[in-house]
């Protein structure tokens, strides 16, 4: 698809941007609190975030990923819950669209 070969692109340029200029990290510049409880950004390079309630997004990626961990569970429409997921980068992005990688499970909370 031409549209994937151009966010690429693009998404490829901004992360060769980035990682020149050293610019503030996004744990740096927000505050997350889901449930009350703060959510640490800083413990990866992130730089974005996405908020779902489905299980998938963009194409049909699985940004939460399939693996099981005793404090989450697996996304639903219909549990009331909503997901909060970083990406890193757009190579990180790619991966996960591509299936090889999930994004970062940061919370999970009503």
């Amino acid at each position: 698809n031409i549209n994937k070969l151009w966010y690429a692109a693009y998404g490829s340029l901004a992360t060769l941007e980035n990682l020149l200029s050293k610019k503030m990290s996004l744990g740096m510049m927000l505050e997350l609190q889901v449930d009350g409880c703060k959510i640490d950004l800083t413990k990866e390079e992130l730089e974005g975030i996405v908020i779902l309630n489905l299980p998938s997004y963009a194409g049909g990626s699985n940004l939460w990923g399939t693996k099981y961990e005793k404090e989450t569970s697996p996304v639903s429409m219909s549990d009331s819950k909503l997901e909060v997921i970083g990406i890193r980068n757009t190579l990180h992005f790619g991966a996960i669209s591509s299936g090889i990688q999930a994004g970062i499970r940061l919370a999970q909370g009503k």
